[in-house]
C-alpha cells in the first residue's frame, strides 16, 4: 500500500488512529492485499487456451509464415507457469502454510524437474520417433492433448471460501498442535518424629 507523506512537520510519517475516531481504529488494522487469486487462476486458464490454439495453428498451417506466426504467438502463453506458482502459494497460505513456502516451491520443483527432464524427453522422443516418417507434426498433436488434459484439470479448480479456509486451518491446528502431556511428580519429605525413632518418609504428589 502506497506511504502517506506528511503534509506537515508535527504530523507523523505512519497514520496512526485517533481514540476518538472509532471509524479510524477499526480500519486501521485492516489487512489490505492487491493481489488477486482470482487473476491468477484465470491467467493459467487463459494461457492453456492460447497454447492450444497456437498449437492447433502449427498443426493445420502448411504456410511457413503461418507456422511462425503461431510459434511466436505461443510466447503469450508463458504465463501458466508464474501464475500457477502464485496461486498455488495463496492456497498454501490460507489453508495454514504460513512461512513455509519453501516446502511447497520445493515440491512443485521436483514436479517440474521429473516431468521436463524425464518424462517429457522420454515421451517425445518416443513418439517422434515411430510417427516422424509418418506424420512429423505428431508431436505437437501431443502437445495439444496433454494441453487439454491440463486444462481440464484446472478447470474445476476453484478459491477456498472463508469459511472452508477456517475449517480446513482448524484441522491443521488440530494435527499440528502438540499433545498435552500430564506428568506425576511425587516429592518425598523426610518427617523426624523423634530422635530414637528411624525418619518417615511422606509422600506428596502432584
Amino acid at each position: 500500500a502506497p506511504l502517506q507523506l506528511p503534509t506537515n512537520l508535527d504530523e507523523p510519517l505512519q497514520d496512526v488512529p485517533s481514540s476518538s475516531d472509532p471509524t479510524r481504529q477499526n480500519t486501521a488494522h485492516t489487512p489490505s492485499s492487491s493481489h488477486s487469486s482470482k487473476l491468477d487462476l484465470t491467467i493459467a486458464r487463459v494461457s492453456l487456451v492460447v497454447d492450444i490454439i497456437t498449437l492447433l495453428v502449427v498443426i493445420l498451417t502448411s504456410n511457413g509464415l503461418f507456422f511462425a506466426c503461431g510459434a511466436v504467438l505461443q510466447a503469450l502463453g508463458s504465463g501458466y507457469v508464474p501464475a500457477v506458482q502464485a496461486f498455488a502459494l495463496e492456497v498454501y497460505n490460507r489453508r495454514g502454510g504460513k512461512g513455509e513456502a519453501g516446502k511447497l516451491f520445493g515440491a512443485i520443483n521436483v514436479v517440474q524437474a521429473l516431468g521436463s527432464q524425464i518424462l517429457g524427453p522420454a515421451l517425445y522422443g518416443f513418439v517422434y520417433y515411430k510417427t516422424v516418417a509418418i506424420y512429423p507434426r505428431a508431436v505437437f498433436l501431443l502437445s495439444v492433448v496433454l494441453g487439454m488434459v491440463s486444462l481440464g484439470l484446472l478447470t474445476p479448480v476453484r478459491i477456498p471460501t472463508t469459511g472452508e479456509e477456517d475449517a480446513e486451518g482448524a484441522r491443521l491446528d488440530d494435527e499440528t498442535r502438540a499433545p498435552e502431556i500430564q506428568v506425576l511428580m511425587t516429592n518425598e519429605v523426610l518427617v523426624h518424629t523423634d530422635d530414637d525413632n528411624e525418619p518417615t518418609r511422606a509422600s506428596h504428589t502432584t
